[in-house]
């Protein structure tokens, strides 16, 4: 048994002047690497800066802008003092969109696009967290709604669009969803 402790033993010193001997290694390594590097003038600026992440911090360190690339995509965000977003700007394979945020970190408006494709604006109660107004383009063309919000989950109250023959179309709603429409040939 005293050999196997013994045995032990060396072997834990020769591990401990091992790891010595590569952390004065790699030491002597940086300390010729920053020796044998081109000092930077002040006045040269690169030509691209490549980096998979970027982000301006104040002098408190709290980051105020990041750039950066969660899946498939590309950020900007911009931060508040609380560190909360109040602007970002993503780029996705499909589309791209701009969003602003309150203080609290609550939408209110944001431009990008539809489903089929098309541009689209639509403003937010930041409190609520629900659309108010959505100003899109539809397969006939451009569509002003306006949603209730009070009411649960928020239903359009009216909605001013070109029907398909490319007639303005002004469909109104109560809060109980009863409906009509106005066109020019009624």
């Amino acid at each position: 048994m005293k050999n196997l402790e013994e045995g032990l033993e060396k072997l834990q010193r020769a591990n401990r002047r091992n790891r010595l001997f590569i952390a004065l290694f790699v030491l002597i390594a940086l300390a010729i690497a920053v020796i044998r590097a081109p000092a930077a003038s002040s006045d040269e600026v690169p030509e691209v800066i490549r980096a998979h992440a970027f982000e301006v911090v104040d002098d408190e360190g709290r980051v105020l802008i990041a750039l950066h690339r969660p899946a498939g995509s590309a950020n900007i965000e911009v931060f508040n003092r609380d560190g909360v977003p109040v602007v970002t700007i993503m780029g996705r394979p499909r589309f791209g969109a701009i969003a602003t945020y309150n203080g609290g970190g609550g939408p209110l408006v944001r431009i990008g696009n539809t489903p089929v494709g098309t541009g689209a604006v639509i403003v937010y109660d930041a409190a609520k967290r629900k659309q108010l107004v959505t100003l899109a383009g539809d397969n006939n063309g451009g569509e002003v709604r306006v949603i209730n919000s009070i009411v649960a989950g928020g239903i359009p109250v009216c909605v001013l669009r070109a029907d398909d023959d490319g007639d303005g179309v002004i469909v109104l709603w109560d809060h109980q969803m009863k409906g009509r429409m106005l066109t020019p040939r009624e």
